[in-house]
């Protein structure tokens, strides 16, 4: 089957079979890593399920394939995160009513919700309602890349396809085809960490490298900090999370990603950080193999805590103060 989207081949060729062998869920969840590509595996299954092609689905010439690429087909919805960061009421709303339309173009209609992790408990009772009671016709696909969050008994009503990273030289050959030189699909391939949507994105939008430049140095600032420091820090962070919880996770994530490449580096193998062209500032991070691990768990469970509603000034002032202190030189 020509599936066009470079993402994990066991998912492709799960879905390809139950397209190809007219076996479908009602209800898929697709779950990786974000910037792993799901929301480009979700419209690619939206083309296979639509396609007007007799075989070889999706074919990507069809109208319906041609219409879904533009983000035009009137028989495929894609429900996204409000600006506060969550699928709130009205986007159920839109869930319902799009669910009971009868298809306008297509034999079916699908219907993309991405970030499901997101869903607010309204939210999550509109879509629970439908899956128990699914429309024929009708297909859901959710994307998440915090499986933990989505509700259990959203998650136990859909097929589960796990979404794993690609191979460094898939994306880096990527990267290439899409005009990259040898070493900026090198570098990029790098710092994606197998995650293809993440890295063809940073050929035109370097605010993730700006990003984790940023993190470094707050890093670096938190280390030698006091207590009174550190709290007042937390207290600006959560002022973050309220004003964009999205935003400030991502933030913590990218801390994450750099306390791993402080315990790649104290643990002796320099070479294998994300980007070295920070090999050396993160080798100056003068912290001991079991501090750093410490920080990396601490930072992935403060990231949990705030993705599952904790108290945001107590999540953080105590993620804050549980990394290491190091004197002032």
């Amino acid at each position: 089957m020509p599936w066009t989207v470079p993402a994990d081949e066991e998912a492709v060729s799960l879905l390809g079979r139950s397209v190809d062998q007219g076996r479908l869920a009602h209800a898929y969840l697709l779950s990786g890593p974000a910037g792993v590509g799901g929301m480009a595996l979700a419209r690619e299954l939206a083309k296979a399920l639509l396609c007007a092609a007799e075989e070889g689905k999706p074919c990507s010439e069809c109208r319906h394939c041609r219409r879904i690429e533009n983000g035009l087909h009137a028989d495929v919805l894609v429900i996204s995160p409000a600006g506060a960061g969550s699928i709130g009421i009205e986007a159920a709303r839109d869930l319902q009513s799009a669910s009971s339309l009868q298809p306008y173009e297509a034999a079916g209609r699908v219907i993309i919700i991405n970030d499901a992790d997101t869903l607010t408990r309204e939210a999550a009772n509109a879509l629970l309602k439908l899956l128990e009671e699914p429309h024929p016709g009708v297909t859901l696909i959710l994307v998440t890349a915090n499986e933990d969050a989505v509700p259990d008994t959203v998650r136990s009503r859909c097929q589960i396809v796990p979404l794993r990273p690609i191979a460094f030289a898939r994306v880096a050959e990527a990267l290439r085809e899409s005009g990259a030189d040898g070493d900026e699909a090198n570098r990029y391939a790098r710092l994606s960490g197998g995650r293809l949507e993440y890295a063809l994105n940073l050929l035109t939008d370097s605010s993730p490298i700006d990003a984790r430049r940023a993190a470094l140095d707050d890093i670096t600032a938190v280390l030698s900090e006091p207590v009174t420091d550190r709290l007042r820090r937390a207290g600006r962070m959560a002022d973050d999370f309220y004003a964009d919880r999205q935003r400030l996770i991502g933030r913590l994530e990218t801390w994450a990603a750099v306390w791993r490449d402080v315990v790649v580096s104290v643990a002796g193998a320099p070479t294998g950080v994300s980007d070295l062209d920070d090999t050396d500032r993160i080798g100056n991070i003068a912290v001991s193999l079991r501090d750093a691990e410490a920080a990396l768990r601490e930072t992935l469970f403060t990231v949990q805590a705030l993705r599952q509603n904790a108290n945001a000034r107590l999540a953080l002032e105590a993620y804050l103060l549980a990394i290491p202190f190091l004197p002032v030189p």
